[in-house]
């Protein structure tokens, strides 16, 4: 199954859709032709997508829900060959050219056993056979014929040599383009525009496309087209269960972190067979989680009991399956659940019946029974038995003397579900063939151990409507064995079960809407289980400034949430980045071997690659596509790096630079229009300024410092201009965006090396940072230069500027000789704070709200993180042992903050901040 799978689902609509990437191009005038004209009338299933490359995106992301499944071959290929076509399609013409444009893939049956994708896709008028050639060719194909079928241009397209070559069949038409590896199902996508059918008019079908959302990735299933597809896999007895639930159904597809959901409708035929059977079912609020123990495998509910009606047997001799069933029918509610829980190391069912009155009902079964029994010449020890329960109470199960109540009561003739025994908890009467099957579900249901108190399944139910007619459920470790039973022994041999352990759970709900089901389908996705970190105790922590080691229990106000493994010690800062899909921090870091790395907020490893150089300097967000999709860009020495969020680079990178850099990046969006602007200074001592594809700014004249530059380059707009602050070790520089000096200051001017450079607030704003004799400096934009002279610093002094008291004006830390000080706006002290050692890194400012500063400092030798408020006073829990990489930031939500930072050389933990300033 696993080999038949891959080529269905992966090899040849990979391969298709990597084709088709190429042959887009822009046009300024598009004629608007439905793709859907194209698809043939025996297509099983369609994805219609008006974003293709958020698709790939979908799929390839590395913390997503087909990439937990890489464990089966057809999952582990699709992805392998969507990040393929993903890095193909990655350069900015391609990629511009092909987002938001319709798609429509089609899947049918080319021959026996033969299943065969064919995309169609909107192209306008602009793509000509000329261009089209000219593409295949640049892509690696080489276009061996050329003929008109019909009236319309086809070409075939080859692509590799021997045993790997494949070819591709591809029409040029009015409009759209339409590519398959079979050329039949060209001809036949052909022959149907040329009709004017259309795929979307069959019976059924056209109010299920029609509800579907327009602004979404729709997913599609034609049922009664299935037979010829999935007879290769599904046991021949499945086959008709199957192909008649319902004529078709579809709906959006969405796919996130966290997993895959489809929420649209399914039409049927009325003829009360498959999901017509549901068309009279009022949706009801699902209860049966609060009953059932956390660790169930499965479980389906439908809001609908058998309606019984009859006299029971008045002779006690004669009460059998049906008499106990009508007498318990008038207090047994619509919900009826049969489900599959753990008992010991086996598995049993068990069937359970939401009551309008269970004591009600428990005391008219258990006279029944003892009437029965009594008829048998038995007592009631012979049918009764106790189960103790969490807080020691007893519990009454029932043996009943026949079996069949349960079906007789829910109206399943087709059950698995026993019913020897029946015992009564909170709001249900619960069946069982297996006494200790029900024990187990009163001892958890006591200690509230059940599903609905399971993390993970509530974050499932989240996703499902709050009233269903059905709801089905089934956790990952059970969805194998599910599939396998309706399966063909050679497929359910293939099948791998432990693939599919990584989803946490499937649900599916459905619900009566008009003439259609309302259908919520969940497929739960955990990225990947945390790497062991243990959460430290809550224990006072008293070391201060000064004081000689930190206490082994240094962690106060920081709890661990989770630590990872990298393959060697970081080397940077481990830097913020934020998911374009989800919105969620995602961690990036590099380690000594130059590996990068980007870690979940829930501390997987989503991807590791290797570059050739250290990273120097800051890390930036850019969005070089301008669709809203982040990318890091970063440099070393000699190469810009840009790289995307599946570990990718990105169009030409790496590009090499003009000259080795001498400072670190500078980016900038002067007019917040993505048109970013990239600065380095080389060791040739010329500034030079890149766009966002690496090549030289035409325009910038490029500009020669007198020194070496080694910090970045500044940006700073006031009052509508623009100003470039550059600095070397002989004097400073204020450049206008062309590389012109805009800026003569009246007196020669240095910055220190260890300074930053900041934009004062208030409103005579200036350059602001501090010379190599301690003083600090204000360089006005009109050349005015004011200077607040402190003395006592060395010229290795390092200082940064921020609003550290909420009064508007830029105050000053300055980290000398041991002490890190803090003087206001006007130069007076505000605190000092001696970490005991003047073996220090930083100071580090960070900004954690409106008005809130913390300063970090690093101790080298002693390996300690100071972290201070902005009063100067240490926070709660510091110093503390630590690497010297870290970064504070909202990681797991947005209620708090953390540290993140690296521990024992090769770990890198996600504290979470909790406490204040002592």
């Amino acid at each position: 199954m696993r080999k038949r799978t891959a080529l269905i689902l992966v090899g040849i609509f990979a391969a298709a859709l990597a084709v088709a990437a190429y042959f887009i191009r822009r046009d300024k005038q598009v004629v608007v032709i439905d793709p859907w004209e194209a698809v043939p009338a025996d297509a099983f299933f369609i994805v219609d997508t008006d974003d293709f490359p958020e698709l790939l995106t979908s799929i390839t992301d590395p913390s997503g829900i087909l990439s937990g499944l890489r464990g089966m071959d057809w999952a582990a290929s699709l992805v392998r060959s969507a990040s393929v076509i993903d890095s193909v399609t990655g350069g900015r013409e391609v990629r511009e050219l092909i987002s938001n444009r319709k798609m429509v893939i089609s899947f049918h049956m080319a021959g026996p056993g033969r299943p065969a994708p064919l995309a169609v896709m909107s192209t306008g008028t602009m793509l000509t056979a000329r261009k089209l050639t000219s593409l295949c060719e640049q892509s690696g194909g080489r276009v061996e014929a050329k003929r008109d079928l019909g009236g319309t241009r086809t070409f075939t397209v080859s692509y590799g040599a021997g045993s790997g070559r494949t070819s591709f069949y591809i029409a040029l038409t009015a409009g759209i383009m339409i590519i398959s590896p079979h050329e039949s199902l060209v001809t036949a996508a052909l022959d149907n525009r040329n009709a004017g059918s259309d795929v979307r008019h069959q019976q059924g079908f056209a109010s299920v496309v029609n509800a579907a959302g327009k602004d979404a990735d729709n997913i599609f299933i034609l049922f009664r087209n299935l037979p010829g597809f999935i007879k290769a896999f599904i046991d021949t007895d499945m086959i008709p269960t199957i192909s008649t639930a319902a004529i078709a159904g579809g709906g959006d597809l969405s796919i996130t972190e966290g997993g895959l959901y489809i929420s649209g409708f399914l039409s049927t035929a009325g003829a009360g067979t498959g999901a017509d059977r549901l068309s009279e079912v009022m949706p009801a609020e699902c209860g049966v989680h609060e009953l059932l123990p956390r660790s169930t495998l499965s479980y389906h509910t439908v809001m609908r009991r058998a309606s019984l009606a009859g006299e029971t047997a008045r002779d006690a001799a004669s009460i059998n399956a049906t008499d106990l069933a009508l007498i318990l029918s008038p207090f047994t509610g619509q919900e009826v659940t049969e489900a599959l829980i753990t008992v010991g190391d086996g598995r049993e069912r068990i069937r359970a019946f939401r009551m309008t009155d269970p004591r009600a009902a428990e005391k008219v079964l258990r006279e029944r029974l003892a009437a029965k029994y009594r008829s048998m010449g038995l007592r009631e020890s012979h049918f009764m038995a106790s189960a103790t329960e969490a807080d020691g109470e007893e519990s009454t199960l029932y043996r009943l003397p026949f079996t069949g109540v349960a079906s007789i009561l829910s109206g399943a003739e087709k059950s698995r579900a026993k019913d020897d025994w029946v015992t009564f908890e909170r709001s249900y009467m619960i069946f069982s063939g297996s006494p200790e099957a029900l024990a187990r579900v009163l001892r958890e249901s006591d200690s509230d151990n059940t599903l609905i108190n399971d993390p993970g399944f509530r974050e499932m139910e989240k996703s499902m409507p709050t009233k269903s007619s059905l709801l089905f459920w089934a956790s990952g470790t059970i969805i194998g064995t599910l599939l396998s039973e309706s399966l063909t022994p050679e497929a359910a041999a293939a099948l791998d079960t432990k693939a599919l352990s990584s989803l946490s759970g499937v649900a599916l709900s459905l619900n009566p809407s008009g003439r259609m089901l309302y259908t919520s389908v969940s497929l739960r996705h955990e990225p990947g289980e945390r790497q062991p970190g243990s959460v430290m105790a809550d224990a006072s922590m008293t070391a201060g400034a000064g004081q000689n080691e930190a206490s082994d229990n240094d962690v106060a106000a920081l709890r661990m949430l989770w630590r990872v493994k990298l393959e060697a010690e970081p080397v940077i800062m481990p830097y913020l980045f934020t998911n374009h899909n989800t919105g969620a921090t995602e961690i990036f870091i590099q380690d000594r071997n130059n590996n990068i790395y980007l870690i979940s907020s829930s501390g997987t490893i989503l991807w590791k690659a290797s570059i050739r150089e250290r990273i120097r300097g800051d890390i930036f967000m850019i969005d070089y596509y301008k669709n809203r999709k982040l990318q890091l860009l970063f440099a070393g020495k000699d190469y810009m790096h840009l790289i995307d969020r599946n570990g990718n680079y990105v169009d030409k990178y790496p590009v090499k630079m003009r000259s080795p850099a001498s400072n670190t990046l500078a980016v900038f969006d002067y007019e917040s229009n993505k048109e970013y602007r990239l600065f380095l200074a080389g060791e040739d001592r010329n500034i030079y300024v890149y766009d966002r594809s690496g090549a030289p700014v035409k325009g910038w004249n490029l500009f020669t410092a007198r020194g070496k530059v080694t910090d970045p380059v500044s940006f700073f707009r006031v009052r509508g201009k623009d100003y470039l602050f550059i600095a070397d070790d002989q004097a400073v520089y204020v450049l206008d965006r062309t590389g012109n000096i805009r800026v003569a200051h009246q007196e020669p001017l240095m910055k220190a090396a260890g300074s930053a450079v900041r934009l004062t607030g208030g409103d005579e704003q200036a350059v602001i940072f501090t010379s190599p004799d301690g003083s600090t400096v204000r360089l006005m934009f009109d050349g005015t230069v004011k200077v607040d002279s402190l003395s006592g610093f060395s010229t290795e002094h390092r200082s940064d500027f921020a609003d550290l008291d909420g009064d508007r004006m830029t105050d000053r830390v300055t980290l000398d000789r041991g002490s890190l000080m803090a003087y206001d706006g006007h130069g007076k002290g505000l605190w000092t704070y001696a970490p005991g050692s003047e073996q220090l890194a930083g100071p580090y400012i960070f900004s954690m709200g409106t008005g809130e500063r913390r300063i970090a400092v690093y101790e080298t030798r002693r390996g300690l993180l100071h972290l201070t408020g902005r009063n100067g006073t240490s926070v709660a829990g510091f110093p503390r042992n630590a690497g010297p990489f870290f970064n504070i930031g909202r990681v797991t939500g947005n209620s708090t903050w953390n540290l993140i930072v690296n521990e024992n050389e090769n770990y890198l933990c996600n504290y979470e901040l909790t406490g204040g300033s002592k």
